[in-house]
């Protein structure tokens, strides 16, 4: 128990200096005298993270068997251990930490990418950790159900991300000769992309999404941990994946590239994810005759990361330590809603609509606030610039 509770509380400080910057460390139960902490220095609080992955990775079995499936285990700490030093830029750190992981000979990538999120392909060889889900116990709150659509809204899906998803020949949809066609834009796509998001006129379960039934302005909503075969939107027992090999996989490619590591590795990293077989994407160029550079190889990573985890929680984060302020745009979605017939796909003219306006302020938005009620019950907390 010891080390399980060690490597939960290393997520949580990992997690906190990641959105919030320094932050009160505290190991020990304090007296109330004592309650009125100051923020510890952010470098101080991921060390004692890096301590508490390393206890556990000591002490956690590789892995369970029967009823204790699902709890940590060292590659989860190994894991989290590997996506700290990467969001804090320790290259060489993570490289190692997620070579650990592949060493452990535990995890590899499921064939099937659309069944990872599907509750009958739960605890499969991909998943490293995830938040268990029972029916009947302790069901999801949250479910997205075949009843969701109408009762429980999913959120809506932007175009940028369903433009994001490279053709079938590897190429963008923006490329010269790629074969997009935007009054058909969903043919000849990365496999991902139908995996990933339920898209206007495609099938969900027994029907076919129609946006303009819903009030769905966007157009699209996710399909990833969509429950289609279940009916009783209370009782959803679907497991939420915090972390999976092909995370690994690309960490190390990212970590390996940052460090100056350009060499065969990284592309056989990057492809394993592209190329597994319900996926099949085209392979990037093997090093020896590619000669890609440095900047080429991350930005075809970052792709990978976009496209491989839609919708699983990684992007915000991405986002935030590439400072990728140029990727805070306006929303925009497929408007269908405004035709005479919007129930016959053959009808649609895919149209964008502007569906929100978003802004961003770089001499903030790179930390979180600390909470009001937090600050006015402890005035030793000081808060982060520009709040």
């Amino acid at each position: 128990m010891q080390a399980e509770a060690r490597f939960l509380r290393g997520m949580m400080y990992a997690d906190l200096a990641h959105f919030y910057g320094d932050v009160p460390l505290i190991l020990k139960t304090l007296p109330l005298s004592e309650a009125k902490v100051t923020r510890t220095a952010k470098d101080q609080v991921l060390a004692a993270a890096i301590d508490d992955f390393n206890f556990a990775s000591a002490n956690l079995p590789a892995s369970y068997t029967g009823a204790d499936v699902g709890r940590a285990t060292k590659g989860a700490a190994l894991a989290f251990k590997t996506r700290l030093y990467l969001y804090n830029e320790k290259w060489t750190e993570a490289a190692a930490a997620a070579k650990e992981v592949m060493d452990l000979n535990q995890y590899r990538l499921f064939a099937d990418y659309e069944g990872l999120f599907k509750e009958e392909n739960e605890n499969n060889v991909e998943v490293i950790f995830d938040i268990q889900y029972i029916r009947n116990l302790r069901p999801q709150p949250w479910p997205s159900t075949a009843l969701s659509f109408s009762e429980w809204p999913t959120p809506g899906v932007t175009s940028d991300i369903i433009d994001a998803y490279y053709m079938k020949n590897g190429k963008s949809i923006n490329a010269g000769n790629s074969g997009y066609n935007e009054q058909d834009p969903f043919i000849n796509r990365d496999p991902r992309l139908s995996a990933t998001l339920v898209l206007p006129g495609s099938q969900y379960g027994n029907v076919k999404f129609i946006p303009a039934s819903d009030g769905q302005i966007t157009g699209a909503r996710p399909r990833k941990y969509a429950d289609i075969s279940n009916t009783d939107k209370n009782n959803c027992g679907l497991n939420y994946i915090l972390m999976r090999y092909a995370d690994i996989l690309l960490m190390r490619a990212e970590a390996l590239i940052e460090s100056g590591n350009t060499g065969k590795e990284v592309y056989d990293l990057v492809n394993m994810v592209r190329t597994r077989s319900s996926v099949n994407m085209p392979a990037i160029e093997n090093a020896e005759g590619s000669g890609l550079s440095k900047e080429q190889l991350r930005e075809i990573v970052r792709h990978e990361r976009r496209v491989e985890f839609a919708v699983e929680g990684t992007r915000y984060s991405d986002m935030r330590r590439w400072k990728l302020e140029s990727a805070v745009k306006d929303v925009y979605g497929y408007d269908i809603s405004k035709l005479s017939d919007p129930s016959d796909p053959s009808k649609w003219v895919f149209a964008r609509l502007k569906a929100d306006t978003r802004s961003f302020d770089p001499s903030k938005g790179w930390l979180w606030p600390i909470p009001l009620d937090e600050i006015q019950s402890n005035s030793n907390l000081k808060q982060n610039p520009g709040y």
